[in-house]
């Protein structure tokens, strides 16, 4: 019978750090990152935070991942703080290295910690947006992580030819 308050692991991941502009990625394995941007006005989060910067929590190669961080640096003020935070920054230095360019204070060694769960839960609660129990449930960015049996033979047949 009660509410189920939704945080999302970037919103949480970045929540130390809502006070200026960042982009939160973190190591998606498979040689991916999830990754988006982040408000910074803790106020002003909305659903799952991230409409503020117009980026929702999104899935992709680090390649792809560097241009959405340099399309995120350009919209920054010049001169203005902001940060990249997540362990996407130590998983792929480059990302490290084009937000440290980009003027990022870099905080690679990050992981989304109880006390901003409770801290977005909090403001969710407040400004009511809450979900009936019966409604709530995980939402994955990524919705398929396995190869099933006819995509593991047909990898296991490119690997031979490519022999």
């Amino acid at each position: 019978g009660c509410p189920v308050v939704p945080v999302g692991s970037l919103a949480a991941l970045a929540w130390p750090h809502a006070d200026r502009p960042g982009f939160a990625a973190s190591d998606a394995r498979m040689g991916q990152c999830y990754h988006a941007a982040v408000s910074a006005q803790p106020a002003s989060f909305a659903t799952d935070g991230w409409e503020a910067q117009g980026s929702a929590p999104a899935l992709a190669d680090p390649e792809a991942v560097a241009a959405c961080l340099g399309r995120f640096a350009a919209a920054v003020p010049t001169g203005a703080a902001w940060v990249a935070v997540g362990d996407a920054f130590l998983r792929y230095p480059a990302l490290a290295a084009q937000a440290r360019a980009a003027g990022a204070h870099v905080v690679a060694v990050a992981h989304p910690r109880a006390d901003a769960l409770l801290a977005r839960a909090a403001l969710a609660w407040a400004q009511g947006r809450v979900l009936v129990a019966d409604e709530a449930a995980p939402r994955y960015v990524r919705d398929k992580v396995a190869r099933d049996v006819d995509e593991q033979a047909a990898s296991r047949r490119a690997a031979a030819l490519a022999r």
